[in-house]
């Protein structure tokens, strides 16, 4: 059984919940005689279902939020599921509630019980640097939602470090997270942790071209939510002090906000906003190719794996980012890493912009199937 909180028909596009919307089904294929659930506390999953549910898997919604918030009812559901389903291997995605799966550990009895991290563990210089870079920001371009997003990440990443040192979770169930730093942080307490590899698929025979030299004024995209962390306010900036025309597809189902309506006023006629919620990663990708350059500037992340960055990739556009997580590793020719006083500066993205890069392949996807395998192999189920 797999285990995922808000796992809903406005979400599984984005992480974490993408993870197993695409890996699950192709495990499922991949092991025809295991029966496979899902459990999600949400009411809103059918078209959820119409996508993952095969014969051998199944999904189970609950209408109570158990999973997201364990501390009341997850363990006599789950005691209740084993008596029916006979589980035995639980995989729960989790984050700082690591400690309350501790609990159910010694009380439910399952043989196998894995936990997929995948909220990044910052060391506290790093928290202390990022915190000082973005706190001008927010004051000058923040409202309410990124000064709770900011906050939500910092304590996460304390109280995650906080559980580690003082409770005993050794022994009682295995890790699994994307990035080898998470990997050896979990290791360091005692953890029986694997790493998850993932990568990018690529035709077989890579038949790169890359365009000429852009005459005309580039067009940059930013695609993500209009919050500080994620670094839109550097677009903002970047349109602000250059004639670059810019693109923000914001992943917002609300009315624009005030904040981005009176940045609009102060800024040229280079910025356009599009509110607009990608329902498949072609989609996305098909909008990423009518651009330049991809300018994806992320202060933090709510997720090791880089979705946004591997399907932007997927274009063969430039894709500009920052470096967080394991975006390092991933082997893409149309990568390019920078610091952030390198990518606010105007004249170093107009000048990759305007080298006009885009790698024709005959196709480019996130290799699903890879991971899958990994999963399958990590948790021994094959």
């Amino acid at each position: 059984m797999f285990a995922i909180f808000d796992l809903n028909d406005d979400n599984y596009m984005k992480m974490p919940w993408a993870l197993l919307v695409n890996t699950l089904p192709i495990i499922a294929k991949k092991l025809p005689d295991t029966k496979i659930y899902v459990l999600t506390d949400t009411k809103k999953c059918i078209n959820v279902k119409k996508i993952i549910e095969r014969e051998n898997l199944k999904v189970l919604s609950l209408s109570r939020p158990v999973l997201r918030y364990p501390y009341r009812g997850l363990l006599s559901v789950l005691k209740t599921l084993n008596k029916m389903l006979n589980i035995d291997t639980l995989v729960a995605v989790c984050g700082w509630n690591i400690h309350k799966w501790g609990a159910i550990a010694d009380r439910l009895k399952v043989s196998n019980l894995a936990l997929i991290i995948l909220t990044p563990l910052y060391h506290a210089n790093e928290l202390l640097k990022i915190s000082m870079e973005t706190l001008p920001s927010l004051l000058k371009y923040g409202g309410f939602i990124d000064f709770i997003y900011f906050i939500k990440l910092i304590f996460e990443n304390f109280v995650v470090r906080l559980i580690l040192n003082l409770t005993k979770l050794v022994g009682k169930f295995s890790i699994i997270v994307f990035t080898e730093s998470e990997k050896k942080i979990f290791q360091r307490y005692g953890f029986k942790s694997h790493k998850v590899n993932i990568r990018l698929k690529f035709n077989a025979g890579q038949s790169y071209r890359f365009s000429g030299q852009c005459t005309d004024n580039p067009s940059i995209a930013y695609f993500g939510l209009p919050i500080v962390p994620r670094g839109y306010d550097i677009v903002v900036e970047l349109a602000r002090n250059s004639s670059m025309n810019f693109v923000m597809y914001l992943r917002e189902h609300l009315p624009m906000p005030a904040r981005i309506r009176a940045l609009l006023r102060d800024v040229n006629n280079n910025l356009k906003v599009i509110f607009k919620f990608f329902r498949s990663s072609n989609e996305l990708i098909s909008e990423a190719e009518k651009h330049h350059l991809i300018l994806l500037p992320f202060r933090f992340v709510v997720s090791e794996f880089p979705l946004v960055v591997l399907e932007a990739l997927c274009s063969g556009r430039l894709v500009v980012t920052t470096p967080y997580s394991n975006v390092r590793a991933i082997n893409a020719p149309n990568l390019i890493v920078l610091d952030f006083s390198q990518i606010k500066n105007p004249t170093s993205i107009e000048r990759l912009a305007k080298k006009n890069i885009k790698i024709v392949v005959d196709s480019c996807e996130i290799d699903w199937e890879f991971i899958a395998n990994e999963l399958i192999r990590i948790l021994e189920l094959g």
